[in-house]
């Protein structure tokens, strides 16, 4: 079951965006009315394998005055992803699970929009991370892989079932990347 999603202080909501929403942009965003701002992604991996990981702890700083707050994660391994939300659940007010990004370094892996070729595994991760988890978790998918393969409502519903508290759609899909005419149908 979904864990309650907070009361945020305005409809404003920053997107986890890699390279752009380190903790002082963030910071300016909620200055300037964001009412939810998200770190940049994270690896599972990192948080997991590589204990204080210099790079990984940056990307994990937050301001003072991001209440709530939330984190973005991303992996391809069900286990690694459980654990990376058990060690930011006490630093966290949301887990997002990042079932979008179409950069090659995601993909390749298997993880970021790669995984909406896979949606019992999503089903099957949301599951183990909204019973184990004491924050709500969330998801970010696009709208498929390509024009063929639009699935974005199959697995917001997924996700629903799955214990989803919120659910982000990006428009486009994978092969779009962020070009072209983004859908909202």
């Amino acid at each position: 079951m979904a864990k309650e999603f907070p009361k945020l202080s305005s409809t404003a909501i920053l997107a986890p965006m890699s390279g752009i929403t380190d903790v002082a942009f963030r910071e300016l965003c909620r200055i300037y009315g964001a009412g939810l701002t998200y770190t940049e992604f994270v690896s599972s991996a990192a948080l997991v394998r590589k204990a204080n990981n210099i790079k990984t702890n940056e990307l994990l700083k937050i301001s003072p005055l991001e209440k709530p707050s939330a984190v973005q994660i991303f992996g391809n391994n069900a286990d690694e992803l459980l654990k990376s939300a058990k060690i930011l659940e006490h630093k966290f007010d949301i887990i997002d699970l990042n079932c979008g990004c179409p950069a090659y370094k995601l993909v390749k892996i298997g993880a970021g929009s790669e995984m909406m070729k896979k949606p019992d595994e999503i089903k099957n991760i949301l599951s183990e991370l909204s019973s184990k988890i004491n924050k709500p978790i969330t998801i970010k998918i696009r709208a498929g892989i390509d024009d063929k393969h639009i699935n974005a409502l199959e697995i917001a519903q997924l996700a629903e079932k799955s214990g989803a508290a919120a659910i982000t759609i990006h428009a486009r899909t994978q092969k779009q990347s962020y070009s072209g005419k983004a859908d909202w149908d």
